[in-house]
């Protein structure tokens, strides 16, 4: 039997939640050298991570922070692979590049399939940005720990772009706080589907947000699995009965003032 390999006796992992599920940190003494979204194969103990980490990784999906300052350490991987990883961090926040641009910048011109190669085996993926590259003719391509993560991350940074853009602009009101997004609407039965990213209660008011979507609303009652319920999760899907038509992406609001 292959016995599991042990990292530094410095070395130790942390969790955190996030709305792609269960972030699997693991840190030698304060340094991160690895974020996985399964437990680590490796002999080592769970400990507590510096608040600092989950401070930003918090922030990153709940206001869209767009830089970290958590130490990192690459501990793994090739001259070539440390080079593509470290220049992921020259794509902007909510933007996307395709493999050939990644390619180009470090000057190795056609090397898309080895870049590829490289991005399965980031050890940071989020604070070294892998989701933000793609094909270059639009479509998504792959991600290690499978597409609907990337598309789920990219959709985080999308929002998150537009809604400090409407803050700025003055178009968002403060006082109101993103908590979901509706995925589909039934239009015969005025029910929406929503992917919840904060918790959502029945009585709580919602305004919910679109291109042609401004609907406000008290929450007057919830389903999960056809059942009814009086409260949801971060992370949860719902279907919510609503006194208007809404459509697929509209962002749904909680009004908190």
């Amino acid at each position: 039997m292959k016995q599991k390999m042990s990292l530094s006796a410095m070395s130790f992992y942390d969790i955190v939640e996030s709305p792609i599920g269960t972030l699997y940190l693991v840190l030698t003494d304060k340094i991160l050298i690895r974020i996985g979204f399964k437990r680590p194969d490796e002999l080592i103990r769970k400990g507590e991570a510096p608040p600092l980490i989950k401070k930003e990784l918090k922030e990153y999906f709940e206001n869209g922070r767009e830089e970290f300052t958590q130490k990192i350490g690459l501990t793994k991987g090739t001259e070539f692979d440390k080079k593509v990883w470290l220049t992921l961090k020259e794509i902007p926040y909510g933007d996307t590049r395709t493999y050939k641009w990644l390619a180009e910048k470090i000057g190795k011109i056609g090397a898309c399939r080895a870049v590829g190669q490289a991005l399965s085996r980031n050890p940071l993926p989020i604070l070294l940005p892998c989701h933000r590259i793609i094909e270059s003719d639009g479509t998504i391509g792959g991600y290690s720990s499978g597409i609907d993560i990337k598309r789920r991350l990219l959709e985080i940074e999308y929002y998150n772009k537009i809604n400090k853009e409407r803050l700025r602009c003055g178009s968002i009101n403060p006082m109101e706080v993103e908590v979901g997004r509706i995925t589909h609407f039934y239009n015969k039965i005025g029910v929406a589907v929503v992917e919840l990213s904060g918790p959502l209660q029945v009585g709580d008011t919602i305004h919910i947000s679109g291109h042609t979507t401004d609907l406000t609303q008290k929450v007057e009652s919830m389903q999960m699995e056809h059942q009814n319920i009086q409260r949801a999760e971060n992370g949860q899907g719902i279907g919510l009965k609503l006194n208007g038509e809404v459509k697929e992406k509209d962002i749904v609001y909680k009004v908190t003032g």
